[in-house]
Formats: C-alpha cells, structure tokens, sequence
C-alpha cells in the first residue's frame, strides 16, 4: 500500500484512539509510538537541564546527547507499552465492543491504559539504562512523579478532545444515514410519476402495474430503511420493487437476476448497502447505453465473510465520469458506515467485468 498523506494521517488517528481502523502496514502504528519518544525525551532533557544541569553542561553537545538518549530510551519504553497495552485491549475486547461503550467507560479506558503504560515502561526503561531499580535516585523519583503526572493530565485531554470528536463525527454519519433513509432519488421519483401520467390516457393497465410497482417500493423505503438494521431478504426484496419500476420505463432495456440463498437472506445487514450499488450500476452504466444491459445481484459465503456482487453490463468503469469512479457520495458513505462498523474487515471494491460493465463487491465479516 502506497504510504500516502491520508494513509499517513489515518495511521497517526488510529494508533491511539478507535475513530478509525488503522491504514496502511501493520508496522505504521508502531514507527508513530516510536516517533512520538522523540518530542517526549526532548521535552524532559530540556527540563532536566533546567532543574539539574551545571552551567558548563549546557554548552556540551556530548551531555546533550548522554541526557537525550537515557531519556529517549524510557520515553520510548513508555510509548510502547502504552501502544502494547492498547493493541492487547482492543484484540481483547475488540473495536465494535468499545464504539458500544458509554463514553465514561471509554474514557477510563483511554485514560487507565496511558497510566498503567507510563508506570510500567518507566520501570522498564530505568532498568534498560541503570540496569537495577533498588537504587535509585531523589530525582528519578522526582522524575517518575512528574512523568506520571504529565501522562495522567496528557491523556486526559486527548482523550477527552477525541471522545468528542468520535461522538462528533458519529453523529455527522447517522445524520448523513438518517437523510440517505429518508430522501428518494428526485429525478426517480419525478421521473416515475410523469411516466405514469403519460401512461394513464394511452396504456392505463401499464400505468396501474407502475403504480402499484411504485407504490410497493416506496412501502419498502419508508418501511425497513427506518430501522438501524434489516435482513439482506428485506434489502433484496427493496432493490426488486426498485428494479421492477425501472423496467417498466427502461422496458427490454433492463433485466435483472437476484442469487440469494434462502439461508442468507435472514442474515443481519444495515440498511442501504446494496441498493445504491444498484443504482449507480443503472444510471452510470445501463441507462447511457443504447441498447441497456443486465443486473445480476449475488450473495454467497465462505467460512469468514458474506460476499455480495452487483454486477452489470453497462458502459464500465472506463466510461464512468470521473466523479463517479467509486468516488461518488453513495459509495463514499458506504465505506465509512462499512469502516465504522467493521473496520478494515469489511471492504467494497469496484472492479471491470469480464466482457465489459462494472462490478460491486461487498466482503462482510461473519460476526455474530
């Protein structure tokens, strides 16, 4: 993976907070803790010199060094048990457990795991530069205090400031979902209606099937779209109403072939996972072909993962705007719901179909 400016940035918010599943190598996280001794060392040989050091030390790019390094060692002893602590106590009680946490519980635990790290990576790091610890000194005493201290109120800050902002950006997301679950594509919407208007005087019995076809889908939208989580049956059967009214505007333009297998399609989902894949299949790839084209919706599993497809025969992704190349809003909001949900477990994947079109691929985790 390329080590780009927002895989960079994304790996620097994951290595000590939940709002995001780390990105990039799985070393990235580490070589952050590592890089984080270095300001943290800096800072106490600083104010080691202040408080200790003779005047002649000062001028000593030698005794500099010998005092920087000695604290680096324990700055980076402490950085990485904290790191250590925290990977063992996200393995252990995992990422969607913790985002379900109140925010008091995970307060503590942002706030335990940094003391519990400082006290015993400085322990570890004084015994990695003295060797004994039975000895030691007023000031690394003093040291030890003030380290502590310093993480205590250092952690309570930044966690706190990032508590805010995980609750801050969770609420942008269900806002941004609850609007995705209310609205209905205007040009759809209006373009449906008109198309039935225009059937009513000339083919009145292919207006009622629109209508009532309509009618089923919007029963859908308002119905299952309204609760935090449905069935893939109960997405399957939403994206069926919506395909059943665009073939009767797009006529033999469209056709369509849904695979789900009985035992899938109680399986758990959140809502709107499929159904934009859906119509971003239709409208960048089967309407602006003359001649339309295929939908074929798949699901299957394998011991870990569901795996779902949408697959069409339309223009592909060469002939996409670049806009819409899996950059859209649809499928942007669809990767930070999978993300937040799931982490890096659960992916989407857009992909050229054999014999040209486009295809979606969704791999979920199994989870119970």
């Amino acid at each position: 993976m390329t080590l780009s400016a927002d895989v960079l940035k994304r790996s620097w918010r994951a290595t000590y907070n939940l709002s995001l599943e780390p990105a990039g190598p799985a070393w990235l996280p580490w070589l952050w803790s590592t890089l984080l001794a270095v300001p943290w060392a800096l800072a106490f040989t600083v104010a080691g010199f202040a408080l200790y050091a003779k005047p002649e030390h000062w001028g000593s790019p030698a005794f500099w060094w010998f005092a920087f390094s000695r604290n680096f060692v324990i700055a980076l002893s402490v950085t990485t048990v904290i790191h250590g602590l925290f990977a063992l106590g996200i393995a252990y009680f995992g990422r969607p457990a913790i985002r379900k946490w109140t925010l008091g519980r995970q307060r503590l635990f942002f706030i335990t795991i940094p003391i519990l790290g400082v006290m015993i990576g400085w322990v570890i790091g004084f015994w990695l530069i003295q060797g004994q610890l039975l000895k030691l000194s007023p000031n690394a005493w003093a040291g030890f205090g003030l380290l502590t201290v310093l993480g205590m109120l250092a952690s309570n800050a930044y966690y706190s400031s990032q508590a805010r902002a995980e609750i801050a950006e969770r609420r942008a997301a269900e806002a941004q979902l609850r609007l995705l679950q209310g609205q209905i594509e205007p040009h759809f919407l209006f373009n449906t209606l008109a198309h039935v208007q225009t059937l009513i005087e000339v083919e009145p019995a292919r207006a009622q099937h629109m209508l009532e076809a309509f009618v089923a889908y919007l029963r859908s939208s308002f119905g299952s779209l309204r609760s935090p989580q449905q069935t893939l049956g109960q997405e399957v059967a939403l994206i069926q109403a919506y395909l059943q009214v665009l073939a009767l505007r797009m006529e033999d333009r469209l056709q369509w072939q849904i695979d789900v297998p009985p035992d899938l399609a109680t399986w758990p989902l959140p809502p709107l996972l499929l159904q934009p894949l859906v119509e971003n299949a239709i409208t960048h790839g089967l309407e602006p072909k003359i001649d339309g084209g295929r939908i074929t919706l798949q699901a299957r599993r394998d011991s870990t993962q569901l795996i779902l497809t949408v697959t069409d025969t339309g223009l592909g992704l060469s002939h996409a705007k670049p806009s819409t190349q899996g950059q859209g809003s649809a499928l942007a909001n669809i990767r930070a719901r999978l993300r937040e949900q799931w982490g890096a477990k659960a992916k989407l994947s857009l992909s050229d179909a054999t014999g040209g079109g486009t295809v979606a691929r969704l791999v979920l985790p199994l989870e119970a």
